[in-house]
């Protein structure tokens, strides 16, 4: 164990991280400090940090802006589906006809 943490550089964690919110990357730098002074002194005191976080995000209004992202990002990743031909479909225009099928 002490030789994977050894080997495990701040390139390695950072990679690991992406797309996690600053709040939580924070978090996770202080549980994985090589100092055991400046990590935290308890499983249950970054429960309680990590479920602060959780409040804040959740407290958080979701903009339109990345409802619409995060819309756009599920309709190309279903059309590029190879289900998508054989999919049976309830509701029309889920499916824009205009736009190319992706293999």
């Amino acid at each position: 164990m002490a030789a994977l943490a050894a080997a495990l550089r701040p390139e390695h964690v950072e990679e690991a991280l992406q797309g996690v919110s600053a709040p939580v990357k924070r978090l996770v730098h202080q549980a994985l400090r090589r100092d055991p002074g400046e990590r935290y002194a308890t499983a249950a005191r970054f429960q309680a940090d990590l479920q602060s976080c959780l409040r804040t995000v959740r407290a958080a209004p979701y903009e339109a802006r990345a409802a619409s992202l995060e819309l756009l990002q599920a309709r190309t990743e279903a059309e590029g589906s190879p289900r998508r031909a054989g999919a049976t479909l309830t509701e029309g225009g889920v499916f824009s006809e205009d736009l190319p099928m992706h293999s």
